[in-house]
């Protein structure tokens, strides 16, 4: 009995250790173009519910073991916005990444002040892919910040 139990234990960690293309972070494979990711980012733009924040308040690329972390504050369009999102496209032949930050609206609308609800997006860039990259071009619905490493 004591066998099957570590190996049922080893099936676990190992399945929990993938990363996948749902790990959260900005991987190479996010970059290499092929056919499987394109499918796949066709089929979340039909379903995606985000939409652009209004405003940006500021960007900061965080030092992190092995790469960085890319934390963008922005402004929500009314109360109620949540899970916001980086979505990313790069780099390209420039080194520059694209980047817009998004977030989920209210099921249903919220009324009271919203002026300055302010929402956090933040993602992981790996130190090889973080060599690429001359630039981050961060997009709102209003405004934009360039932030270079």
């Amino acid at each position: 009995m004591r066998p099957l139990g570590v190996a049922i234990g080893l099936c676990l960690a190992v399945a929990a250790c993938g990363g996948g293309s749902g790990s959260g972070s900005l991987g190479s494979a996010w970059f290499s173009g092929g056919g499987r990711e394109a499918q796949a980012e066709t089929e979340v733009a039909v379903l995606d519910p985000t939409v652009p924040v209004t405003a940006l308040r500021g960007a900061v690329l965080e030092p992190a073991l092995r790469g960085a972390i890319l934390r963008v504050e922005g402004v929500a369009p009314s109360l109620g916005y949540h899970s916001a999102t980086l979505r990313l496209r790069g780099p390209d032949a420039d080194g520059r990444v694209l980047a817009e930050m998004r977030a989920v609206p209210p099921a249903t609308p919220v009324s009271g002040r919203s002026a300055g609800q302010a929402l956090t997006a933040a993602v992981f860039v790996p130190r090889d892919v973080l060599d690429q990259v001359d630039q981050f071009d961060i997009n709102a619905a209003s405004g934009a910040i360039t932030l270079r490493p």
